[in-house]
């Protein structure tokens, strides 16, 4: 029903903003490629190899999701729309299966795509990370000075707030 809401009508006066936020991609993983149930045996760790097949399930489910919503949006919307996708992590994978590095490159690893209208060839955000998508976009269209920051991450960490940096390549 997320995706539903969010191809809804977008004809309305006026400009709008809508972030949409979804927690699918990460565990439970309930849903299969076609939408339906998706049942993971109870005793798969969702950070194992057999926990990656499950995550994958889901992966094919959200992407076509997402394909679908955008050409939605972008077949009703009168003027084109600033449409940023993004995703701030990858699988969340045990360090003891596929190695520290491996946890540390895949966890952190985020992606981003741009449909930016109107900006001829406009590039991406430089450093490239999902920190700065919208201070490039604000600056790009309202002319605002926003400061692009750092492509750095920190571990979760215990207790809350104690952070650890993780370099990011």
């Amino acid at each position: 029903s997320e995706f539903d809401e969010l191809r809804r009508d977008p004809s309305q006066e006026g400009p709008e903003f809508v972030v949409f936020h979804t927690l699918i991609q990460h565990d439970p993983f309930i849903v299969s490629p076609d939408g339906g149930d998706l049942t993971v045996p109870a005793d798969v760790d969702h950070t194992s190899r057999a926990g990656m097949d499950y995550y994958l399930q889901q992966l094919q489910y959200v992407q076509r999701q997402i394909l679908e919503t955008v050409d939605q949006i972008l077949a009703d919307s009168a003027t084109p729309p600033v449409i940023l996708i993004q995703a701030d992590e990858g699988f969340e994978v045990d360090a003891e299966v596929f190695g520290e590095e491996a946890a540390e490159d895949i966890r952190v690893k985020g992606i981003g795509a741009f449909y930016l209208p109107g900006l001829g060839d406009p590039g991406v955000p430089s450093p490239p990370n999902t920190v700065n998508a919208l201070h490039y976009v604000f600056n790009e269209y309202f002319g605002t000075d926003y400061p692009m920051l750092d492509s750095v991450t920190h571990r979760e960490s215990e207790p809350p707030f104690d952070f650890e940096e993780i370099p990011v390549r």
